[in-house]
């Protein structure tokens, strides 16, 4: 805000003739300042995409885990079922 406001005034002041003004902005210390065309827009590096990508495959990850723990006990008891149902020994499952 404070460097639009900045730059609009010396685009007034550059438009006006003045005798000193070299010397005025000479004392406001803007020999460098470059108050002509749109600003650049600078990207800046953002590590919220990789971290909302990360946290999306660390969720997946685990859900698909526990899917996949929940299936193999669902076969597990399912053997054990059938095991037990035929009065067979259900020590050696794993």
């Amino acid at each position: 805000m404070i460097k639009r406001r900045m730059k609009r005034l010396f685009k007034q002041l550059d438009a006006v003739p003045l005798p000193e003004k070299e010397k005025i902005l000479s004392t406001a210390g803007v020999q460098g300042f470059d108050y002509g065309g749109e600003a650049k827009r600078t990207r800046k590096f953002s590590l919220r995409p990789i971290a909302v990508l990360c946290t999306v495959f660390l969720l997946s990850a685990g859900a698909f885990s526990v899917y996949a723990v929940a299936s193999e006990m669902k076969e597990y008891n399912e053997a054990v079922t059938i095991f037990k149902t035929y009065n067979l020994s259900n020590e050696d499952l794993s």
